[in-house]
């Protein structure tokens, strides 16, 4: 995270899922990083579907029913351990 002037910006290593901030600018409850290491194939079986399921509906909707991803330099798709509630 960098701070500037009054405003902060979330660079390409920093995935939170909130940050609360103050009027001096100071966080008030630190953030929690999200930690995507799951490949297509390993999200896809933790989730009981075809990696061909995720990649469709990641590429119809920009998430698998909420859960976001994140692109890797190399193109790969990085998928947090979280199985989706039915």
């Amino acid at each position: 995270m960098i701070r500037g002037l009054g405003f902060n910006r979330v660079t390409a290593g920093d995935q939170f899922e909130h940050s609360a901030i103050n009027e001096d600018n100071h966080h008030m409850n630190h953030p929690t990083p999200k930690t995507y290491e799951l490949s297509t194939k390993q999200f896809a079986a933790l989730n009981h579907v075809k990696p061909q399921s995720v990649r469709a509906r990641v590429c119809r909707t920009g998430s698998f029913y909420g859960i976001k991803f994140l692109k890797l330099a190399s193109g790969r798709l990085a998928f947090p351990a979280v199985q989706v509630a039915a």
